[in-house]
């Protein structure tokens, strides 16, 4: 089995957190492409540069078993 982790974002480019509601709409349609998922424990904190600017953001961590 392989597992597939998803990086989801808690919050834009500007620090706003994105609404529940926003993570609810994505949640079902893991629910609806994979049959399900689940929501790993803690987040995971990322970083990059984009055209000399560094962007950090925090990320909740989606798990998908593929067969």
């Amino acid at each position: 089995m392989i597992e597939v982790q998803l990086l989801i974002p808690v919050a834009d480019n500007n620090g706003v957190q994105f609404r529940a509601a926003h993570h609810a709409l994505f949640d079902q349609e893991l629910l609806n492409g994979f049959g399900g998922s689940s929501l790993l424990p803690g987040t995971v904190i990322g970083q990059w540069t984009a055209g000399g600017v560094v962007y950090r953001d925090e990320m909740q961590v989606q798990s998908e078993p593929r067969p």
